[in-house]
């Protein structure tokens, strides 16, 4: 595909399927001080859109790449290299964006899994667009979990497995996030769920998980413990050389300064 040159100011972000993360932009930006934008963005051209009330035409579109572009804004290029898609679809962008993502970004357990969910479900899109619908209504055509294993290169249990996670209310993955659990285990845990019981299922791993390593932490003191009673037994030891080896003057020096009253000792 061509590489052009686009103004930076005129590229409309819309919204997002990923989170925007300032601190990635910031290293980008670093980076880029040194070595430039070394890999273009992705636009795609919108006909005609409303922007500030005004219908405007031919208006480029981010499609992927918004770290790098806020980078670039950060160091203060005016241009950036863009690769256009020219003729594509809302929805091809859409594919082009989540594979780029998949490929490049460093994603969290639920990220990818609403993107690989999304790519099925786009691909069932134009599944059935070509072939027309089949099978009885909301059951999901495996076909469309099969091309996108394949298209994407993941197993097709992966695949399933994404659709599960993807499934979560919106409520019980803020929740998850916040408490910390994005481990694969712990979202298909939560998405085993009825959608109302999700956000208790987050309350207990999160009571489970705390409560681990309260655990953890309990052993590490007991260990520490354990530790420091060993020491304590080698310095006695030490203490029982010395007084095998010490004089009789200083044996009756030492008894009297253990009776002597703490206010006169040495």
């Amino acid at each position: 595909m061509k590489v052009e040159s686009f103004p930076i100011d005129d590229i409309q972000i819309p919204d997002r399927f990923r989170a925007f993360d300032p601190s990635r932009a910031a290293a980008l930006a670093e980076s880029a001080k040194l070595l430039g934008i070394r890999t273009p963005i992705s636009i795609r051209i919108e006909p005609e859109m409303i922007l500030d009330g005004e219908a405007v035409i031919d208006v480029p579109i981010l499609v992927a790449g918004r770290h790098r572009l806020e980078a670039a804004k950060i160091v203060g290029m005016k241009d950036i290299d863009v690769i256009i898609l020219h003729g594509s679809t809302e929805d091809e962008c859409r594919l082009w964006e989540i594979a780029e993502n998949l490929h490049r970004a460093e994603l969290s357990v639920q990220e990818r899994a609403d993107h690989i969910a999304e790519w099925v479900r786009l691909t069932e899109k134009k599944q059935s667009a070509q072939d027309g619908p089949k099978g009885p209504v909301g059951h999901r055509p495996q076909g469309g979990i099969n091309a996108a294993a394949r298209e994407l290169g993941i197993e097709r249990k992966e695949a399933q497995r994404s659709i599960k996670i993807a499934s979560i209310s919106e409520e019980a993955k803020m929740a998850a996030d916040e408490a910390g659990l994005d481990t694969q285990k712990a979202r298909l845990a939560i998405a085993s769920q009825p959608l109302e019981k999700q956000l208790e299922k987050v309350a207990d791993l999160k009571r489970e998980r705390d409560a681990a390593e309260a655990r953890r932490r309990n052993q590490q003191t007991d260990r520490t413990i354990a530790l420091t009673e060993s020491e304590a037994y080698a310095q006695l030891r030490k203490l029982m050389r010395a007084w095998d080896e010490a004089c009789m003057e200083a044996r009756a020096l030492f008894f009297n300064e253990v009776q002597r009253p703490e206010s006169e000792s040495m």
